[in-house]
């Protein structure tokens, strides 16, 4: 009976031994997914079933994407994009930052607007170095024009990755909020006059101001086109706010220029100049409407230097009798007793001014003053002298320096204008001189301004 028994078991055993090896080799099979609802053996059977159940098939593989990121641009009017689909599907060129496009290939006429940075587009017609442009934007509307693109070829990957140069920017509208303070401050006896092509907002009862406002305004941009060689983009837009009282327009330069100061200041990103009582009120309105031109002609963010010294370079002109800006000559007077010159104003005052600060060794060297940057240029205490040295080192480079500096200088602006980095070390490289070179020049000049017996 025991070896029955022992027989038994044995049986059982191999039994269990071949339900286990069935169960873990075939766990979703139909005979084990029935074990699970067996009573005792159940539990146990799911179990080994997770156990040896293969893992989910994994999704199939997505093919490897190269992604090509293009350089980022921005529609803008400067810099229509390609609208994928554009009729003709006319071969393309990149068009480099800068490159103004004109309404017909010759590069003597006025550019209708600069590229912002590189485009890609496709062209209908090349004569020469000319390339006929067409596109359709965002809207579906037709545009296009000629670009010149001398040895044309395709950029490198470093240059389309380059930071967009600056460049010139049409000019901004008026800044509501900005016009509103004005008037608020102004009160009740706040008027609004045409100034030319600007909107002029004052509450000063009229004066040389009003009556000499158009005409300087209108004329300045052929008088700035023509001595800096370099022509504003777009048309000309901005307000100017002349303050009758200094109070008003200390609190209105508190709200916008974060200063007090008794001196005009221009926001050409606003679109408006502001104008304190008192002073010479018309060369102050040409400094200040230069910084608007400034904008549209070579761009924003220039060094002081050459931002400040372009306005005063102009502001320091003499206005003949018809109120027409005449740019080189020097405004002011001066008023003799005896054999000495009492007092100068104008122009003639700021080169006494600047002759004596050198002459006792003060002041920045002309390599200094390229170098200053916005806060230490208008730093108080130097920035009469800084704004006087900035204008009339300009004016050395058109009238002192010979016909050769002139037109290097004006190519200097023209290649800022393009979008060329404006940098302290390239300016005496395009000059063709060196600092030494320059200094002395500019101080054998500027002595020969002085007035007689000052």
């Amino acid at each position: 009976m025991r070896r029955d028994f022992t027989a038994l078991w044995l049986f059982l055993l191999l039994g269990a031994l071949a339900a286990l090896a069935l169960l873990t080799a075939y766990p979703e099979s139909r005979l084990a997914k029935r074990a699970e609802s067996w009573p005792v053996a159940g539990p146990l059977v799911s179990r080994i079933r997770d156990l040896y159940r293969p893992p989910p098939a994994s999704p199939p593989a997505e093919p490897e994407v190269e992604i090509v990121v293009l350089p980022r641009s921005r529609p803008t009017r400067s810099n229509p994009p390609a609208t994928p689909g554009a009729p003709g599907r006319r071969p393309r060129v990149w068009v480099p930052p800068g490159t103004p496009l004109y309404a017909e290939p010759d590069a003597a006429g006025e550019p209708l607007r600069r590229f912002d940075d590189y485009g890609y587009h496709g062209f209908a017609e090349r004569s020469g170095d000319w390339y006929r442009l067409e596109w359709h934007d965002a809207e579906l509307r037709a545009g296009g024009g000629w670009v010149r693109l001398p040895g044309y070829r395709d950029p490198s990957r470093e240059e389309l990755w380059r930071p967009a140069p600056v460049v010139p920017l049409p000019a901004a509208p008026p800044d509501d909020a900005a016009l509103a303070r004005a008037r608020e401050l102004m009160g009740a006896l706040a008027e609004e006059h045409d100034c030319g092509p600007y909107r002029l907002l004052s509450d000063r009862p009229r004066g040389a101001l009003h009556a000499s406002c158009a005409r300087l305004a209108r004329s300045l941009e052929s008088v700035y086109r023509g001595r800096y060689g370099v022509a504003p983009v777009g048309r000309p837009a901005g307000a100017i706010l002349a303050f009758g009282r200094a109070t008003d327009f200390s609190a209105f330069s508190r709200d916008y220029r974060n200063s007090a100061g008794s001196q005009g200041f221009a926001t050409p990103s606003r679109g408006f100049v502001a104008l304190p009582p008192g002073g010479d009120q018309r060369a102050r309105l040409v400094h200040e409407l230069t910084h608007l031109l400034n904008r549209r002609a070579l761009g924003p963010a220039l060094p002081p230097w050459l931002e400040e010294g372009l306005a005063e370079d102009l502001a320091l002109s003499r206005i003949d009798a018809t109120g027409a800006l005449v740019p080189g000559s020097l405004a002011g007077s001066a008023v003799a007793a005896g054999q000495r010159t009492a007092w100068l104003t104008g122009g003639l005052a700021a080169v006494r001014q600047l002759l004596a600060w050198r002459a006792g060794g003060v002041g920045p060297s002309l390599e200094q003053l390229v170098t200053l940057d916005a806060e230490r240029f208008r730093t108080t205490g130097s920035a009469s002298l800084h704004y006087s040295l900035a204008g009339l080192w300009v004016r050395y480079l058109l009238d002192g320096a010979g016909e050769p500096t002139a037109a290097a200088f004006r190519s200097y602006l023209a290649a800022v204008a393009a979008g060329e980095p404006v940098a302290a070390g390239r300016l005496p490289e395009r000059l063709g001189r060196d600092w030494p070179e320059l200094e002395a020049g500019f101080r054998d000049w500027a002595a020969g301004l002085s007035v007689e017996g000052a």
